[in-house]
């Protein structure tokens, strides 16, 4: 363990510069004893109001690294820590606690130390949620195509569709009872904005008051914009309040800070699916660094996926198996 500051000593002559964190990292995993470390958990909070101009709540304790991206111009970027070679490719799994104090720290930190020692038995571990957008048919494909080729038999596929519901009231209770009554993996496919699925809002961060799940805590996946944006000075996005919930919620959530093509968002997906169910029930963390890594042509044409979802959660975390 390293704090921040000990990190701007050695690697920036005391100046706060998010480049010594890479600094940092690529020198631990090229010269530290071997084996080298595989993993990398930032603890603190991040904010594009580097000068804290702003005087907002939510201060930049351990920055993230502002990339530019096609459809939202700068925004966060925290895979750029583990890229040591610039081929854009993670060297290293990372995740990123975003906690404004120790307070904050103690809630998910219990919540993940719970999940590893003493997981709640039950049906919910082979249960995974399933919710799509409506708006494109991309959607409900994407999330069909998980369903049909890459969830094991040994899981039980629970379907949200907003198609299927009369109005967006109706689809918002189907969601958070399924959500209460447990599931391994969330995923969400469609549209999405800071704190919000779906332009009918489906689901959002005031929708976590009425969450009963408990101990039966998901990995959250979200192929949708921006629900991610944690770097955000004045809020906390939909991705960080169900990270922060205590004693219910999400276990880890990986979501993007940038927009994307639900095109390009469905090859990531596949290529997640694939890796979390490997046979060797690879962390999380290594799970979305083979996905990441085993994207088309190298990655090149999925450059803003690769820098911009961001697993807030702990990179060295394995899902409870059913």
């Amino acid at each position: 363990m390293v704090t921040i500051e000990q990190v701007y000593d050695e690697f920036s002559y005391g100046l706060a510069d998010p480049t010594a964190i890479r600094d940092f990292l690529r020198h631990a995993h090229q010269h530290w004893a071997r084996p080298a470390p595989r993993y990398v958990l930032l603890v603190g909070d991040a904010s594009y109001d580097y000068r804290d101009n702003l005087q907002a709540p939510n201060k930049n304790l351990v920055p993230t690294y502002l990339v530019q991206t096609h459809f939202v111009g700068e925004t966060a970027s925290d895979n750029w820590f583990v890229d040591f070679d610039d081929d854009g490719l993670p060297d290293m799994a990372i995740g990123r606690l975003p906690v404004k104090s120790a307070a904050e720290a103690r809630i998910v930190v219990d919540k993940i130390v719970n999940y590893e020692r003493d997981p709640t038995p039950g049906e919910w571990r082979r249960r995974v949620l399933f919710v799509a957008d409506d708006d494109q048919p991309a959607f409900e494909a994407t999330s069909d195509d998980l369903i049909d080729n890459y969830l094991p038999p040994d899981y039980q596929a629970t379907r949200v569709y907003l198609s299927a519901f009369a109005n967006p009231e109706e689809s918002r209770a189907r969601i958070i009872a399924a959500f209460n009554q447990g599931a391994a993996i969330v995923n969400y496919v469609g549209h999405a904005a800071l704190n919000v699925w779906a332009r009918e809002k489906v689901f959002s961060s005031a929708d976590i008051a009425e969450l009963r799940n408990g101990s039966k805590l998901p990995f959250v996946v979200t192929m949708t914009c921006l629900d991610g944006y944690f770097h955000h000075p004045q809020v906390n996005c939909l991705a960080e309040e169900l990270l922060l919930a205590e004693g219910k919620g999400a276990l880890a959530v990986f979501a993007p800070t940038s927009e994307a093509l639900p095109g390009d968002q469905d090859v990531l997906a596949r290529a997640l699916f694939e890796a979390l169910f490997a046979g060797d029930a690879p962390t999380l963390g290594e799970a979305i660094m083979r996905a990441k890594r085993s994207l088309p042509d190298g990655g090149r044409g999925y450059e803003d996926l690769i820098e911009t979802y961001t697993l807030l959660g702990d990179p060295a975390l394995r899902l409870v198996q059913p």
